[in-house]
């Protein structure tokens, strides 16, 4: 059976002050959880960002993924095969802004995901929505990755958070 997709678990976020960013720094299981997957490696592939508003500046540049292939480890029950962590941040068009209205905007990232097993040729696996950033004119912001999606939130004049 190959994998149906990945869980994503959201263990922080990430946000400039006053700029106009968001990120979330996840944990990543390969599923379904019902089959072992230490077999394989998982590898994200490049693909450009659909950015408007707030992100425009960045729509059409690549997600820069980690392009080593990442060795699955033993399933943990109710998450799947572990397959390391992973970063989605927006990155910022500007700033620093101090006050409303801010600019209104989303940015996503169509992520496809290859896998191999045993070190063998390269299937590929399943593409999804995986990383997708929201920003209203009141400053809120949220970066979501993953179905079920791991997700942030802040706001524009939140502390700094890594």
């Amino acid at each position: 059976m190959q994998p149906s997709g990945n869980y994503y678990v959201a263990t922080g976020t990430i946000h400039n002050y006053a700029f106009q960013d968001v990120g979330i720094h996840t944990n990543v299981y390969l599923q379904p959880d019902s089959v072992s997957f230490q077999a394989v490696s998982f590898q994200e592939r490049d693909v450009p960002a659909y950015a408007t508003g707030a992100w425009a500046c960045i729509n059409g540049q690549g997600h820069h993924p980690n392009l080593n292939w990442i060795q699955a480890g033993a399933t943990v029950p109710g998450y799947g095969a572990p397959i390391g962590s992973d970063t989605a941040y927006s990155g910022s068009c500007g700033g620093p802004y101090y006050q409303p209205p801010y600019l209104s905007g989303s940015e996503s990232f169509d992520i496809p995901d290859w896998y191999q097993i045993s070190g063998g040729q390269y299937n590929y696996s399943v593409t999804l929505q995986q990383a997708t950033a929201t920003a209203d004119n009141a400053g809120d912001l949220m970066m979501q990755k993953g179905n079920p999606p791991a997700t942030g939130t802040t706001t524009v004049l939140s502390p700094t958070k890594n």
